[in-house]
């Protein structure tokens, strides 16, 4: 029979090559004759490997009272706290319950690494939340010089990149816009991949200052040449409604419209498209348009207004002989025909959907449900079963996929679902 020393061996060493299920059945084992804080260190670490997050949350409380002073130890407990808590919390999160969980994390004193993951989880939820002095206030607690500044991923936000991106976004949203716009310039040549994003952040400064004319000519330079995304197009043509140019505006939405990009995110675009196309007279398109947005909205399950259901009727009662269509896919289709007659040849249709080696996020979402999307640098969104998931994939995990065509029952129609997913090494 084994004794304890030799077991001790044999579970570091299983844990060491990787061997990380074998390993714990050692360690615990051995925690339950002696209670060391080696033993305790290594299971924890065996726990966050094999993600039984629950487990390494519940035995951390154990370990932090009796060993914190302990280096291995405590930091096995902050991650276990990072990854149990912090990162498993869900998509639609406030931000007050990140900034609690982040706070008493922080007063387990984490070292560099693991305080700046910390503090950019709260920066992320508060940017996406809109809550921005809190994002700022957070991100002041990392020093951007330490961060990373390659990517796992070539084309990925490094978190350097980030780190400067939302400070300057959280600056220019608080008011300060001349010391946001400052930081813009100091480091938009310092990071050229991601200099349109940058520039954006100087337009929509000149536009919360109501200087339409320069946030015009940034938003210009924007689009003027190579791939535009769909929500830049969309945010042009709104500061050219600001300066009272019409059709100007609706033609950068045509293009928006038929640009990549998923249909449920173009809400917005669509709406101002019908209100667009109504004004300038053109009733029947509009009509579709915020038939369109109905649809949208009520096959996602979200709140269709009386104000909108009343547009559609008077609009359709004024209309001789109109049959709407009742899905999007089929209002997609018929508004596709007044997209493409208004757009510049040289616009041309969108892209054939790519279906091989893509990769993306995963969003699990909600523990209980058998399915996920993952979501692609565009933003672009496709649905997962968790089953076609790697063993162990964690929520936000880099992963490569190919796409089939599946027919979508809920909502009567042919969409895209992500197959073949395999983890990105290192991401």
């Amino acid at each position: 029979m084994a004794t304890n020393q030799e077991k001790s061996s044999e579970a570091n060493e299983l844990r060491k090559s990787g061997e990380f299920e074998e390993a714990v059945k050692l360690y615990e084992e051995l925690w339950e004759a002696k209670k060391d804080k080696f033993t305790a260190a290594g299971l924890l670490h065996c726990y966050r490997k094999i993600k039984q997050h629950d487990k390494a949350l519940a035995f951390s409380e154990v370990v932090f009272e009796k060993y914190s002073d302990f280096k291995w130890c405590k930091n096995e407990c902050i991650w276990a706290n990072i990854f149990g808590r912090l990162y498993r919390l869900e998509e639609d999160i406030d931000t007050l319950t990140v900034t609690d969980i982040a706070n008493n994390i922080l007063e387990m004193n984490p070292e560099l690494t693991a305080f700046n993951m910390v503090a950019f989880k709260v920066a992320k939820v508060a940017k996406k939340n809109r809550d921005w002095e809190i994002m700022n206030e957070w991100l002041i607690k990392i020093d951007p010089n330490q961060l990373q500044d390659e990517s796992a991923v070539k084309g990925n936000w490094t978190n350097k990149e980030l780190w400067y991106y939302y400070r300057s976004a959280g600056l220019i949203a608080n008011g300060n816009f001349n010391e946001g716009i400052e930081l813009v310039n100091q480091v938009k040549d310092q990071f050229k991949g991601k200099a349109k994003f940058f520039e954006r952040l100087v337009a929509k400064a000149s536009i919360a200052q109501e200087n339409f004319t320069a946030g015009e000519e940034i938003y210009n330079k924007l689009t003027r040449k190579g791939r535009v995304d769909w929500w830049m197009l969309h945010e042009y043509a709104k500061v050219l409604l600001k300066n009272g140019k019409e059709e100007d505006a609706l033609k950068s939405m045509f293009k928006a419209a038929i640009t990549l990009g998923p249909v449920t995110n173009k809400v917005s675009l669509f709406r101002d498209l019908a209100d667009a196309m109504l004004r300038t007279q053109k009733p029947k398109e509009a009509l579709y348009h915020y038939q369109l947005v109905r649809c949208i909205r009520e096959e996602q399950g979200w709140f269709v207004s009386d104000e909108l259901i009343e547009i559609i009727e008077q609009l359709k009662s004024k209309e001789q002989k109109v049959d709407l269509p009742t899905t999007s896919s089929d209002c997609i289709q018929t508004c596709k025909k007044t997209w493409l007659a208004n757009v510049d040849e040289n616009d041309g249709p969108p892209p054939k959907q790519k279906t091989r080696n893509l990769k993306g996020k995963v969003k699990l979402g909600t523990t209980n449900k058998p399915f996920c999307f993952i979501e692609t640098r565009e933003k672009e969104s496709f649905f997962c079963s968790k089953d076609d998931l790697p063993d162990g994939t964690q929520n936000g995990q880099l992963v490569n996929f190919d796409l089939k065509p599946s027919f979508d029952k809920k909502k009567g129609r042919t969409s895209w679902r992500a197959v073949r997913v395999s983890s990105i090494t290192g991401g």
